[in-house]
């Protein structure tokens, strides 16, 4: 399994070995240059103790030239150096020993024939050597180049061993210019010796470095991913039946914040499974209710049918049927339509048509409705200012007609209902009271549920869908709908509107 730790691990030893070998390239560029400046700056040194020589600053040029050399007290005469010789070569006492070489290795230092070190080699501009034994330059490009400019440090391969070769032009003697070029030149085997042990320690290193890396970064990296191991085993025992239980938590650093996220993310999922399952059984409640309420009107045309073919009868007997059969069809024809009304609720798709209204004159046409089935005992006042909402006319008229066919069902004949439409701030209230028998509290909060009823045995008619779909009209106009009651006192259905 590619798992986040072994990925992290990766990734981390990864960027170790990129950084040891950058490091390492660092540090061998800078060992290497550090050594070679040290070699030429040790070469630059012995240049001039050679200049110098072995008898002060007067006796100046390489003593292996004698007093008489081109660099000696004598100077140049004629075509030659030194003594009488007009040939060019170096006259008086032939070369002595380097003094920077040691006496028992002769002319050329330990290595026999090669590159004696510290052997000073002299030339003329033109790279001609004015030396004993004509050698050429170590490097003759170095000639040409310091003529025209200052000293300058090059490496050269002589006998496939690498050297160092410092190139200066010889200082004026006594105010004169005497042209010359010289070369001094060391070994650099050791110093490349010495580099090459550095890389080889750094190389030997570097799978060190990486083994120790990877294993203390699948250590680091398993303890850091700990606490999503404990949040995974803890998510594995959430279930449906069981959404109660929680992931458990480990310090406070970013997997503790997503687990405190997920956890908030499990309440949410659990109160909407609280509320799935209340949905799911209002629903079972409500188809139940409704088959039982569509039941009753289908059972009375159906018997009422099944008597009239049963036999001949009469056309006042045939008459007393149909008028029997319309009412139950009449039943169920507005319980469908409340149905109806309901789902359309449900889904959003309310249909609804708000403009300007008058709630006193919605008022007035509801309890025209209301007293035309002949309920007289309806008190209602006038406002005595405009009381304008933005609502659908026939919407508003429907709550106030349930709100009034409520009162007058649970409220004697001798009992009073008032409705009244009330100022407050900025929202509109209509208020209908009653002081009939009044509600136990324990029902007031289920009243607008769907078929919900105080009277289980359904002895005071309706179909419990009256509230409900008051509910939903109001809330569908950015309203709200309260119910108090008193048992025994009578009960208070308040509804607010947003004025216009």
């Amino acid at each position: 399994m590619n798992s986040i730790r072994t990925r992290l691990t990766v990734l981390n030893v990864s960027v170790l070995i990129l950084v040891l070998l950058l490091l390492g390239a660092v540090v061998f560029v800078m060992a290497r240059n550090s050594l070679i400046q040290s070699v030429d700056k040790a070469l630059s040194e012995r240049a001039g103790r050679m200049m110098r020589g072995p008898e002060g600053p007067r006796q100046r040029g390489p003593v292996m030239f004698g007093q008489g050399g081109p660099l000696g007290q004598g100077g140049p005469q004629g075509q030659g150096f030194g003594q009488p010789g007009g040939n060019g070569r170096p006259g008086g006492d032939r070369q002595r020993p380097n003094p920077d070489r040691p006496m028992d290795q002769g002319p050329f230092g330990p290595d026999g024939p090669g590159v004696p070190f510290g052997r000073l080699r002299v030339f003329t501009l033109t790279g001609k050597s004015v030396g004993p034994d004509l050698e050429d330059p170590f490097d003759p490009a170095m000639i040409e180049k310091v003529a025209n400019s200052g000293p300058g440090f090059s490496t050269v391969s002589i006998q496939d061993e690498p050297y160092r070769v410092y190139t200066y032009r010889l200082p004026p003697r006594d105010g004169v210019e005497l042209g010359y070029v010289a070369q001094l030149v060391e070994d650099l085997a050791p110093t490349y010796r010495a580099v090459g042990v550095l890389t080889s320690a750094l190389l030997a290193m570097i799978p060190v470095a990486v083994l120790l890396a990877t294993i203390g970064g699948l250590y680091l990296t398993g303890r850091a991913l700990q606490p999503v191991g404990v949040m995974q085993r803890s998510a594995e025992k959430i279930s449906a039946e069981n959404l109660s239980s929680r992931l458990k938590l480990q310090g406070n650093d970013e997997f503790a914040q997503l687990g405190i996220t997920i956890n908030k993310m499990l309440d949410r999922l659990q109160e909407a499974f609280v509320t799935l399952g209340k949905a799911l059984d209002q629903q079972r409640r409500f188809t139940a209710d409704a088959s039982h309420e569509l039941k009753t009107p289908l059972t009375v045309i159906k018997s009422n049918i099944g008597l009239a073919l049963s036999q001949d009868r009469t056309p006042e007997q045939y008459r007393e049927t149909l008028q029997t059969v319309d009412m139950a069809a009449n039943s169920m024809n507005a319980l469908v339509s409340d149905l109806l009304t309901l789902a359309r609720a449900d889904s959003g798709a309310l249909l609804l048509s708000p403009d300007r209204l008058d709630l006193d004159q919605a008022i007035v046409e509801a309890l025209d409705l209301v007293r035309g089935a002949g309920h007289t005992n309806i008190e209602f006042e006038p406002s005595a200012e405009p009381m304008t909402v933005v609502a659908d006319a026939q919407a508003i008229r429907r709550v106030v007609v349930n709100l009034l066919t409520n009162a007058l069902q649970h409220t004697p004949e001798e009992g009073q209902i008032k409705v009244e439409a009330v100022r407050d701030g900025r929202n509109i209230k209509v208020v209908v009271s009653d002081n009939g028998k009044g509600i136990a509290e324990e029902h007031i909060s289920h009243l607008t549920e769907r078929f919900y009823r105080v009277d289980k045995a359904r002895t005071s008619g309706g179909t419990g869908l009256g509230l409900a779909i008051c509910q939903e009209i109001v809330a569908a106009h950015h309203g709200d709908l309260k119910i108090a009651s008193k048992l025994g006192e009578g009960t208070t259905v308040t509804i607010t509107l947003p004025a216009a």
